[in-house]
């Protein structure tokens, strides 16, 4: 079956804001240059609201520039790396789905361990590992369109691997402005403790997140089995590596379009 789409074209309404927001950030001292690919991106996502894509553009800036994030391909899959060695079997799975054009997300919370989120460079690692995997996650602006599609296991999570006041700085730091489309976000198996965590951060994260999360819902065909029975095959080992292939392969294609998209010349939607 052929999916093939303009994955790097823009509508004329999203090229028009685009440009609105790039002179915008032009007219701010405050505001850094950015790529012609991240403008379009923000116009994607926040470009009804002038207003929230010049906070969201600021928010990152600073973001990036707190936790020295140098935006390359490298420098994401090391910091993946990193954060897959900082929580081990967290991940499970991120892979693109042609039919749906959209990202799916996977992680396991059972094998969350905040304890070990100390120091300033573990916290680099942690919140930068998220960033770098939502950078996989948004490769083109068809994928960014469309949105990305978690599924996260929650049989397990409790008080002692699920730190709310951990999360809730990281929300802060990043979730609650991070520019990003869902298809939906799904939380699996959920036990009271997970239930509770979902009605304190709903109320902080952006509203795009808000909107898309359900909670305590089984995979059709799949019921009483945990996620890691479907991502670990043939087992844990081999995934891992297959896992790591494609995130370096996402990273590659995302900032070769960053660094390659002009936004006079790009295509227009038919």
């Amino acid at each position: 079956m052929n999916f093939q789409r303009d994955i790097m074209a823009l509508s004329q309404v999203e090229k028009e804001r685009a440009e609105a927001i790039k002179n915008a950030i032009a007219g701010r001292d405050d505001l850094k240059t950015l790529p012609d690919f991240e403008i379009a991106h923000l116009a994607i996502v926040r470009g009804e609201n002038m207003d929230r894509a010049l906070d969201t553009a600021y928010k990152m800036q600073c973001f990036r520039e707190e936790l020295k994030i140098i935006d390359t391909a490298q420098d994401g899959l090391d910091t993946i790396l990193a954060f897959m060695n900082l929580q081990p079997g967290f991940l499970l799975e991120l892979t693109y789905l042609p039919f749906h054009g959209t990202y799916s997300w996977s992680c396991d919370y059972e094998k969350l361990n905040p304890s070990v989120v100390r120091t300033r460079e573990q916290w680099r690692t942690f919140q930068g590992g998220f960033y770098y995997m939502m950078r996989c996650a948004a490769t083109d602006f068809h994928s960014i369109r469309t949105g990305l599609a978690t599924l996260s296991e929650c049989e397990g999570m409790g008080s002692h691997n699920f730190d709310i006041k951990l999360f809730e700085k990281a929300v802060h730091e990043l979730w609650s402005f991070y520019p990003a489309r869902y298809k939906e976000t799904v939380w699996l198996h959920t036990p009271s403790f997970a239930n509770f965590c979902y009605s304190m951060l709903r109320k902080i994260v952006s509203q795009e997140l808000a909107d898309s999360w359900r909670i305590g819902e089984e995979i059709q065909g799949f019921e009483g089995r945990r996620l890691t029975e479907l991502f670990h095959i043939p087992n844990f080992e081999v995934a891992t590596i297959n896992l790591v292939a494609r995130l370096q392969r996402y990273l590659t294609q995302r900032y070769h379009n960053e660094h390659t998209f002009e936004l006079d010349n790009c295509r227009i939607l038919a």
